[in-house]
């Protein structure tokens, strides 16, 4: 929120522009291009309060469930009242709205959706019975691909998250996948093929992508992340039926910065109802590039728009004037000539630069500096792992933001784990029972080049107990033992290549096993873009250094397992240190951000600049409230212009 007592001129402007869209005769649209911690919900609640005591019908949109919180934050801040229900809805609650009638139980759809009763008794959103449903299709699918599709429970979840990206990326919107399955041309089956191939999707995706959401929608199973909004696309006139009912004239749309192709889809069904838009959003915090896709803009879509009006909101309130122009040189490197970021002067923005980080937090926690409003923010989850595992040799606490993993979770780790367990089976007879090492070798299993079939590998799962029943709080009920365990560390020997069958120190086995079962290409292949698979290939790197001391394997892992323990212990500690990834920091502000820039860190996007390189660090740059920290462990001259050009002295 804003800071300031009043409007400023700008946002003044702004209310006027949207007072003056409302009463003309003729269909006009406003953009406001706003920097981050500009105040852009605070000018679009003053501005939504203002058309409603006009008497316009109004109805504000947002992108995610914590933009809608702080939407209604800001409007009982500055009013005193609560927004009545439905005045601010996701595009996901928009759409649930006008499909299901979820409240009133009326139903806008022409497919009518659900009824009241169904509504009622809770029959949608139930994510467990969503997983069941995918499950059960690729059982079905795998008979067709032969086992090709991947079935443990982790490669649903992540095939659910693939799917929900297909659908808000509008990726089978493509005239290529028009065609109905039956009776394809061979052409068009090789067009449709080497388009998948285009977003390094497999062959089989689309298929398992069009068959899940026609049973999702049969076994009326709505989702309520992305689904719903995919759902109204192909209804509009839906759509058109809900505002034209509740005589809606004018949409806001803030986090206009997070909307895709599937949520500007719907925003041109409203144009055609006769709504006006007011967008706000910041253009540079738009970060969405899928795969191979060609990187949707909002911005420039809606610069397409007949009768736009844009107006720019530059002024931060969050930060001051040095971190407004550290700001303001990554614009102009994306925007040239674009409205210069400015903030207060006499708010200070202090820049300190550390030559080693960890060192720096590991004194500031002796001290007693508390930590807690400090995050370090990093490009990829990777190299959040990578710092993990220096704050974790140093003692230094810490707590990840969102869906960031820690390092001992990660596959990187896993694996070699599970390496680190057969190797003390295979070698030593000295396997030592944790339940964490029967994950890890669930990701072992996994490894292509250790030629596991699909039978084979779902024995081996339900040996370990890894398709058993949940308990309450939803972790798995394993039975394994350490017997059972010895047994299928025994099968898994078996498929090992004949160079990692002979007895050797275990540096120079897990050496060999590295390079012969390929374990980077089979993490970079996980990895969600290049960026992050290179990142990943790094954390590999480092821990295979780690595991190849002169130390029994069995040990290495009772230690890992020691320390592990003690973190989980301790992580509660308020005064931690927060660490996330770029993409995870959006919609988070802190007092001080901390940014390493060696090669796990920032430094590539400063030697190999992008334009996606720089909004990334825009991004992680205006999550600051008081003051930058640089970590400089790089004596190259060419990255230390670099660093001189974009924070400054």
């Amino acid at each position: 929120m804003s800071n300031t007592p009043k409007l400023s001129e700008a946002q003044e402007a702004i209310l006027h522009a949207v007072a003056d869209l409302a009463r003309t005769d003729y269909q006009q649209h406003l953009l406001v291009e706003a920097g981050a911690g500009t105040g852009k919900t605070t000018t679009l609640v003053a501005a939504r309060e203002q058309l409603v005591h006009a008497g316009v019908g109004v109805l504000a949109l947002t992108f995610s469930n914590a933009g809608r919180q702080r939407f209604a934050d800001v409007h009982l801040a500055q009013t005193g009242r609560g927004l009545p229900p439905k005045s601010v809805l996701t595009f996901d609650g928009l759409a649930f709205e006008v499909l299901c009638g979820a409240v009133e139980g009326r139903n806008y759809s022409g497919d009518g959706f659900f009824t009241r009763e169904e509504i009622r008794q809770n029959a949608i959103n139930e994510s467990d019975q969503l997983l069941q449903l995918l499950s059960e299709l690729v059982a079905e699918l795998n008979d067709t691909w032969e086992g090709e599709i991947p079935d443990r429970e982790s490669d649903l979840i992540d095939l659910l998250d693939l799917i929900g990206n297909a659908r808000i990326a509008n990726v089978f919107r493509d005239p290529r996948m028009y065609a109905e399955e039956d009776g394809l041309e061979e052409f068009q089956e090789m067009e449709r093929t080497e388009f998948l191939a285009s977003l390094d999707l497999p062959p089989w995706f689309y298929h398992l992508f069009s068959r899940f959401e026609r049973l999702r929608r049969e076994s009326r199973h709505l989702v309520g992340v992305e689904g719903a909004a995919y759902d109204l696309a192909g209804d509009p006139r839906a759509l058109v039926r809900y505002v034209w009912a509740n005589r809606i004239n004018v949409i806001m749309v803030d986090e206009f910065h997070d909307t895709k192709a599937l949520h500007f889809e719907l925003l041109n069904v409203l144009i055609k109802a006769g709504c006006r838009l007011v967008l706000i959003g910041d253009r540079h915090q738009d970060m969405f590039a899928w795969r191979g896709l060609q990187p949707f803009s909002a911005f420039d879509s809606a610069g397409q728009l007949a009768g736009l009006n844009t107006l720019a909101l530059p002024r931060s309130w969050r930060y001051g004037h040095r971190i407004a122009q550290m700001a303001d040189r990554i614009v102009q490197r994306l925007q040239p000539g674009a409205a210069r970021i400015t903030g207060p002067r006499a708010q200070a923005g202090k820049l300190l630069a550390v030559p080693d980080l960890v060192a720096w937090l590991a004194q500031s926690a002796q001290q007693g500096v508390a930590l807690a409003d400090h995050c370090a923010i990093l490009p990829t989850q990777a190299d959040c792992m990578l710092l993990q595992l220096r704050l974790f040799d140093a003692g230094v606490p810490y707590r990840l933001v969102e869906r960031v993993r820690h390092f001992f979770q990660g596959y990187e780790f896993r694996v070699l784990r599970a390496l680190a367990v057969l190797y003390s089976r295979r070698f030593a007879a000295d396997a030592p029972f944790h339940i964490n090492s029967l994950y890890a070798l669930d990701v072992l299993m996994n490894v292509p080049t250790l030629g596991l079939d699909k039978e084979t590998r779902s024995d081996l799962r339900a040996e370990l107990g890894l398709d058993g029943a949940r308990r309450a709080d939803g972790q798995r009920l394993l039975n394994a033992d350490p017997y059972t365990l010895g047994l299928v560390l025994d099968k898994l020997a078996e498929f090992l290549p004949p160079v990692l069958t002979t007895a050797q120190s275990w540096p120079a086995w897990l050496a060999l096993a590295v390079q012969h079962l390929q374990l980077h290409a089979f993490l970079y292949q996980r990895a969600q873009h290049p960026a992050a698979g290179r990142q990943s290939a790094l954390l590999l790197d480092e821990l295979v250094r780690r595991f190849s001391i002169d130390l029994a394997p069995a040990m290495q892992v009772q230690r890992w397992d020691d320390a592990v323990e003690r973190f989980v212990r301790q992580r509660g500690n308020a005064s931690g240190l927060s660490l996330t990834s770029v993409l995870h920091a959006k919609g988070h502000e802190y007092a001080r951000v901390l940014l390493p820039m060696g090669e796990a860190g920032w430094r590539r996007h400063l030697l190999q600049p992008t334009a996606a390189g720089w909004r990334e660090l825009y991004v992680a740059v205006t999550r600051a409230r008081d003051g930058i920290m640089l970590e400089t462990t790089d004596d190259n001259q060419t990255l230390a212009q670099e660093v001189h050009g974009v924070f400054g002295g």
